[in-house]
């Protein structure tokens, strides 16, 4: 550990990030719900992003248009009420999240990173104003 460093910010080496494919599905949702508008502020797509890292518990993204909601996995999921739960589009079996054992220290790293000075105070504007509730 280095000198003067946050001993609760010591992470084992057994802690897994989520990957990067899990933050690019993440942010593909977020770019469906503002209904996929061909410009839009990075910025406040980054704040939004980092707001539904904060709340990784509620996660729970399926792509349904292309599968039944009697599929097998859904069904496994919504019994243990897996979250958070993306459901990978390219291989149905697969929910990306399982990949993450850390959330607890991805959420704690984004209400810092929203607290900064490029998302502190910032006001959500269309077409990002349904995440004023969260």
């Amino acid at each position: 550990m280095e000198p003067g460093s946050n001993p609760s910010f010591c992470v084992p080496r057994f802690r897994r990030l989520p990957s990067s494919y899990t933050v690019e599905l993440l942010t593909i949702y977020i770019w469906e719900l503002t209904k996929k508008p061909p410009l839009f502020s990075l910025v406040q797509g980054m704040r939004v992003v980092l707001k539904l890292l904060v709340r990784y518990a509620e996660i729970d993204i399926v792509w349904h248009r292309h599968y039944h909601s009697k599929f097998p996995i859904f069904v496994k999921v919504n019994q243990k009420h897996t979250r958070p739960f993306i459901l990978d589009p390219v291989n149905p079996t697969v929910n990306v999240c399982d990949t993450c054992n850390a959330w607890d220290e991805v959420a704690h790293v984004a209400r810092h990173s929203l607290c900064r000075p490029l998302c502190s105070g910032m006001r959500a504007n269309t077409p990002w104003l349904f995440t004023d509730s969260w």
